[in-house]
């Protein structure tokens, strides 16, 4: 016990700095208590609530996932999500803002429901592709490196468009899931959420990665600005939101300021509601 409180200390240190963490350790002790108590149980059964409050069951849905990864499960819970949602659907066409190593975007070609995968991502020249594989100076091995996705990116199913995601304010292509996993910080959140709502197809999943909640640490991957543009959505009652955990380790959950969430979020007005 006192060997895994130790090891998730350091996943926060590596996530928000020894300072933050010490501070936190000593203005909030019961941290602590929280690291050494952790019930994956508890947070596995708080899962499956906020899978069904999306219309899926996550037994089913992790086994899907597994199914499509030759008996593996991977470490992030969107992969479970869009399994679970395509499981028995037929014909989808997908849209993935955010390429990265193409890894998910195979893995979504990899669902028997799926008949399309699209996938947006920065030119390596433009600028903030370099910020995104920068990191201090050294390039970040599992960043948006070209050579590391071109495998991936073989799958016929597959379509790769190289360019700016705010571009696709000029788009008319609809698609039945949107997983939006770009730019985390605002203007381009905000543009992406609003493109994405526009491209949905009546009925299609819509989720975004990496969310973080306005308590949560800041970190050099991005703070709070996905949450508030989603927030700032519901709030005028364009969307209804589900928050489903990211990952499912002690190390993401036993501590609320390094949660990270997959918003779920669904056109809820009439006037959202619009055809091909």
């Amino acid at each position: 016990m006192v060997i895994r409180s130790w090891r998730t200390l350091r996943s926060l240190a590596h996530r928000g700095g020894w300072g933050r963490v010490m501070r936190m350790v000593t203005t909030k002790p019961n941290r602590l208590l929280q690291l050494a108590r952790h019930d994956a149980r508890t947070f596995q059964e708080d899962q499956s609530r906020r899978f069904a409050a999306v219309g899926l069951e996550y037994g089913a849905a992790v086994a899907a996932t597994r199914a499509a990864l030759s008996g593996r499960r991977h470490g992030s819970e969107h992969y479970p999500l869009f399994a679970g949602w395509a499981e028995g659907r037929q014909g989808l066409d997908v849209l993935e803002i955010g390429t990265d190593t193409a890894e998910f975007s195979r893995f979504l070609a990899a669902l028997p429901g799926v008949a399309r995968v699209v996938t947006v991502d920065l030119p390596a020249t433009d600028a903030r592709y370099r910020a995104a594989v920068i990191r201090d100076g050294i390039e970040v091995a599992r960043g948006l490196v070209p050579s590391q996705r071109s495998t991936n990116l073989t799958e016929s199913k597959i379509e790769f468009v190289e360019c700016n995601s705010i571009k696709l304010t000029w788009w008319d292509r609809r698609f039945d899931a949107i997983w939006v996993d770009g730019d985390h910080t605002n203007p381009v959140v905000t543009i992406d959420a609003v493109n994405a709502l526009r491209l949905l197809r009546p009925g299609g999943l819509l989720a975004f990665d990496d969310v973080r909640l306005d308590d949560a640490w800041e970190s050099r991957f991005g703070g709070a600005e996905t949450w508030r543009t989603i927030d700032a959505l519901q709030s005028t009652g364009l969307v209804d939101v589900q928050l489903i955990y990211k990952r499912m380790t002690p190390n993401f959950l036993a501590i609320p300021e390094i949660r990270k969430y997959i918003a779920v979020v669904r056109p809820a007005t009439p006037g959202m509601e619009r055809g091909d």
